[in-house]
């Protein structure tokens, strides 16, 4: 998991979703369930906010528990327009809607997004639309955000100082 901080009391509100596997998409699910369900992102004054991966992971990463993961991220937080498209990007596999692979059971978050009565994921793309990069590929907007030279050449001295 990557850096980042919550108060005890916001953290018992849901804590880490436990069906999920070892690595991946732990960060997107807590993301959005603190902005959906009333909890708040801060950045503090002078940050700067980013991820970078290391050259060699020092455990091994199976791909398979990363998209199960983004599958039961998806599931849970995404209506179901939004939902169809992730699934139709990550090219997993779908039979009437639905993906095709076991995911796992996902009653208790859904139990736990009612529970803290949280807004709609269509909230969360209006809150955002032109605000978050995009692509028009990702048809999410019809302009682009972010262009890939706008990355090109960055450095992690750049990236981080």
């Amino acid at each position: 998991m990557g850096m980042f901080s919550t108060s005890k009391e916001w953290w018992n509100a849901g804590q880490m979703d436990n069906g999920m596997g070892r690595w991946g998409g732990e960060n997107i699910e807590i993301s959005l369930r603190t902005w959906l369900c009333g909890g708040q992102i801060r950045v503090a004054k002078d940050s700067f906010v980013a991820h970078a991966f290391r050259a060699k992971f020092p455990y091994k990463v199976n791909n398979n528990d990363i998209t199960r993961n983004l599958v039961r991220v998806a599931m849970v937080w995404m209506d179901s327009d939004s939902r169809q498209r992730f699934l139709e990007q990550k090219k997993i596999k779908t039979k009437d809607g639905l993906p095709v692979m076991d995911y796992g059971d996902i009653s208790s978050r859904l139990a736990l997004k009612e529970q803290l009565k949280c807004k709609p994921f269509s909230w969360y793309m209006d809150f955002f639309k032109g605000r978050a990069p995009c692509t028009v590929a990702d048809k999410c907007s019809s302009k682009s955000t972010v262009e890939a030279y706008d990355l090109k050449g960055l450095t992690l001295q750049d990236e981080f100082y």
